[in-house]
Parts: C-alpha cells; structure tokens; sequence
C-alpha cells in the first residue's frame, strides 16, 4: 500500500491486459483459419464429384458434360478467391510482425490511394460489367498517404471481390474523408466501403 505496490499494481496490469490480447488475436487467428479451411472444403468437394462424374460416365453426352465443367470452373473461382482472403490475412499478419522487428525493410512509401481503388475497380470491369453493379466514389481526387502499397491493395480488392462473388449487390459505394490530426504533418483517412446488397 505505497508508490511502489502503485507501480506493482501496474505493470501487473498491463501485463495480463498485453497477455490478453495477444490469446484474443490466436483466438481470432485460429477461428479464421478454421472457417477458411470449412468454407475450402465445398468448393472442393464440388470440383471432386463433377470430375468424378465425367470420368466415370464416357457416355455423358456433351451438353452435360460442358455444364459439370462449367460448375468446376466457377467452383474453382470460389477457392481462388477463398485462398485470397486467406493471403490477404496472412499478409496483415506479416505486416504486423514487421512493424516489431527494426531489422525487417519497412515497405511503406508515399502511396495515392485514390488511384489504387480506381486501379482495382477499373481491373474488374469485366466482373462489375457482367453483374449489373455501378461503383460510386466520394472521395478526393487524390489521397497520399504513407502506406504498403501491395496491402493497401489487397484490402480494396478482397471488398470488391466479396462484393462482386457473394453480396448480389447492384451498387458499390466507396467514401472517404480526412481526419482531425494533432499534428500538422500528419495524414489520416476514414475509408467507407459498402454495397446495397445482402452482406
């Protein structure tokens, strides 16, 4: 019951709020990978059975046989972009780790990320095009900020995708809006990504 028991007292804190952090995040990490490996498993077994299907059946008549392949190669487009969301969880992770260890290369520059989800929207076009889905964005022109180009991008491509592969969505809106900041030299952006579709 003095300044050092305060202290004590403290750092005791700290210490199981930083533990519990850190068993929350493997929490998270291992319920993630959990429903990756889950949702990995439809597509394939899928893919499986109409393959499967094809080989066992010579006689299968074309028509079929085009239509099973058909639902492969959607199947297939599902586990590609399964396997991105789980690239892209493993790339914040990295990053994070990065951020602690001096001696890794910091791979942050001077980035517009305006011009990154344009870059995105305009590479899905053809997606976009074929789903009836119209992108609105309310944003500046231009947005420069200090950032991992490559994961920056990773993050605006995984919305759009989701969006594109899963929400039925007929409109796309991305926003973004400049944040007070105590110092004059500093940038910082709320991002807004949402569509009208089912979630």
């Amino acid at each position: 019951d003095d300044e050092l028991g305060e202290i004590s007292h403290t750092i005791t804190t700290l210490y199981w709020k930083l533990r519990h952090s850190e068993e929350e995040k493997e929490r998270i990490k291992r319920q993630l990978t959990q429903n990756a490996a889950h949702e990995l498993k439809t597509p394939v077994a899928s893919i499986h059975g109409y393959l499967e299907s094809i080989m066992t059946h010579p006689e299968m008549d074309d028509k079929t046989r085009q239509r099973f392949m058909e639902r492969c190669y959607a199947q297939s487009e599902r586990m590609t972009k399964l396997l991105h969301d789980m690239s892209t969880l493993t790339k914040l992770d990295e990053i994070e780790q990065n951020r602690t260890k001096s001696n890794k290369k910091d791979r942050s520059e001077e980035i517009d990320v305006a011009a990154v989800v344009r870059s995105v929207a305009d590479e899905l076009t053809l997606q976009l095009t074929e789903q009836n889905i119209a992108v609105k964005t309310d944003m500046p022109d231009s947005i420069m900020l200090h950032a991992d180009h490559s994961l920056v991008y990773s993050i605006f491509r995984n919305l759009f995708d989701n969006s594109i592969a899963y929400s039925g969505a007929t409109r796309i809106t991305i926003r973004a809006k400049a944040l007070p900041v105590d110092n004059a030299s500093e940038r910082a952006y709320e991002f807004l990504f949402m569509d009208n579709g089912v979630g």
